[in-house]
């Protein structure tokens, strides 16, 4: 198992435990599956923080950007930042 791996089952249990976790801890999870070039675990990471109800932060949305920028996913990023742009999202 890698570190990632790890990292997620942790997060996941956290999460599933009724246990608070941070969003900064999970922006941190993403840059990492990115790093990765784990794409679409980070999509997925990114799709569960928001249906667990957290308020993402611009860093947060930074980072599923460029990420996606960088991962040659340039639709999802400029769909991402029409999103964020018509307030589909809240910011923290």
């Amino acid at each position: 198992m890698g570190k990632v791996d790890f990292r997620f089952a942790i997060i996941g249990n956290i999460v599933e435990g009724g246990y608070e976790s941070d969003v900064l801890i999970l922006t941190t999870l993403l840059r990492k599956l990115f790093k990765e070039n784990r794409v679409k675990d980070a999509i997925k990471l990114f799709k569960e923080i928001k249906e667990i109800g957290y308020t993402c932060t611009n860093v947060t949305f930074g980072t599923m950007f460029d990420g996606l920028h960088k991962s040659g996913n340039v639709d999802k990023a400029f769909k991402l930042f029409q999103d964020m742009k018509s307030g589909n999202y809240k910011l923290a």
